[in-house]
């Protein structure tokens, strides 16, 4: 009978709860709050906290869940320099095309004169009219406006969808 009573105190003490700390949480008279593991005079109690040491299990799901979510971090800053990147090309292309557009707009600005040859003189005194290679190159010019819109427009749209 001793020796069962011997072994249920044994076993008692290694099943037995860690020691607890008891941390204090005062407010002071100047409305400050102070935590303390020992009384403080003069202030308030508020609350009374037992703190229970981790076991070695709580440690290793404590860093592994840290493991975890530095895991998760990176991978979500990986995420966010990758999306940054984007942006910047997606932004460096409507630049890119935005200036593509005004060269486009300022040569066909600039090439409205006929060059020397381009215009003709008609059957019909004092008309004339333009060749074909000054409308072929209207055209032309023309073209490349409109080409300079559509890049234009898709590298907003490209832009906008990542945003």
């Amino acid at each position: 009978m001793r020796r069962i009573g011997l072994l249920i105190a044994a076993l008692g003490l290694l099943a037995g709860p860690a020691h607890a700390e008891v941390i204090y949480k005062y407010r002071k008279p100047d409305g400050s709050l102070v935590y303390s593991n020992s009384r403080i005079d003069g202030a308030t109690l508020v609350e009374t906290l037992q703190v229970v040491p981790a076991t070695p299990e709580d440690r290793a799901r404590f860093e592994a869940g840290r493991a975890a979510a530095a895991s998760e971090a990176a991978k979500a800053d990986a995420a966010a320099r990758e999306r940054v990147k984007a942006l910047d090309a997606a932004d460096a292309e409507v630049k890119d095309a935005l200036d593509a557009l005004k060269r486009a707009q300022a040569n066909l600005e600039r090439g409205i004169e006929p060059l020397p040859g381009e215009v003709q003189a008609s059957a019909i005194k004092g008309h004339t009219h333009f060749t074909p290679d000054y409308l072929a190159r209207q055209q032309a010019l023309k073209h490349a406006v409109a080409a300079a819109t559509v890049r234009l427009e898709k590298a907003y749209a490209a832009r906008d969808a990542l945003r």
